[in-house]
């Protein structure tokens, strides 16, 4: 018997109407959410990515790690612990330009356990918090893709 949980895939069809298929890179977040292991990640289990021109650019998970860039866009004075999204753009600026930054996108993915036999993982409401949503707005990034409950997600 293997102790490997599965982790939740959004089916490959499922796209919008301007047809890219966000699934691919949903899938591979739930992935990393998945394996996320910290303290924090007991009910928040997070990943987020930079995609541009259709190439990860940056990863972020959510950490018990202070940063002064999440000190930043923190919801209140005592969230200073680095976020998926922030992450992910902290991370992305690293490698691309802020002009660059404002027409990628940010892809967001919460994992969570169906039930209490933790032997299930599912999609989790991944919207951003209102310290993310600053970050997101401060960079001008356009296009932001999270999970919803189920098998689902949507855009801001």
């Amino acid at each position: 018997m293997s102790n490997v949980i599965p982790y939740p895939r959004i089916p490959e069809e499922k796209k919008f109407s301007s047809g890219v298929k966000h699934s691919r890179y949903l899938n591979i977040l739930s992935k990393i959410a998945a394996d996320v292991i910290t303290p924090a990640a007991n009910n928040a289990r997070l990943a987020a990515c930079v995609v541009h021109k259709n190439n990860i650019v940056a990863f972020g998970v959510n950490e018990m790690k202070s940063h002064p860039f999440q000190a930043k866009y923190g919801k209140n004075k005592d969230s200073v612990y680095l976020h998926a999204e922030t992450s992910a753009i902290k991370n992305a600026l690293k490698y691309i330009s802020l002009e660059q930054l404002k027409s990628s996108t940010l892809y967001i993915c919460r994992v969570k356990f169906s039930d209490s036999s933790k032997t299930k993982m599912i999609f989790g409401l991944s919207k951003p918090c209102s310290g993310c949503f600053r970050c997101i707005n401060s960079f001008d990034i356009g296009k932001v893709i999270y999970t919803l409950d189920g098998e689902d997600f949507a855009h801001l």
